[in-house]
């Protein structure tokens, strides 16, 4: 793992780019959390984002508003929101390479280990 990499921790919520704190208060902001946490996820597994990924009930439009919400946070780093790039009609893509992105889930209390995709 790099300084150039984005890491994010489930719990406590918690995501770093280039070695510093995004800081966004990801507990009181869950919906922004789980937006960025899905693009995440999705960009290791090289996939877009649609409204799908966020459950059945959202608005085709949901991502991109989404998207713009995140990125008027403050906090949230401009350079890698230059990153979140159209990818077709309400889809979104995380433009960063899956080796750059570390996911680190629990899995005890004292043990944290990198999901694998």
């Amino acid at each position: 793992m790099s300084y150039g990499d984005l890491v994010l921790t489930e719990r406590p919520r918690g995501a770093y780019w280039k070695g510093h704190a995004i800081e966004v208060n990801w507990e009181r902001k869950s919906v922004l959390w789980n937006f960025f946490f899905e693009l995440c996820q999705h960009a290791k597994a090289n996939q877009p984002i649609d409204s799908f990924a966020l459950g059945s009930q959202s608005h085709p439009a949901s991502v991109t508003k989404l998207k713009s919400r995140l990125l008027s946070e403050p906090g949230f780093p401009a350079a890698l929101g230059r990153l979140i790039k159209p990818a077709g009609n309400g889809t979104q893509r995380l433009d960063l390479p899956a080796e750059k992105i570390h996911i680190f889930e629990i899995v005890s209390l004292e043990t944290l280990r990198e999901r694998k995709g």
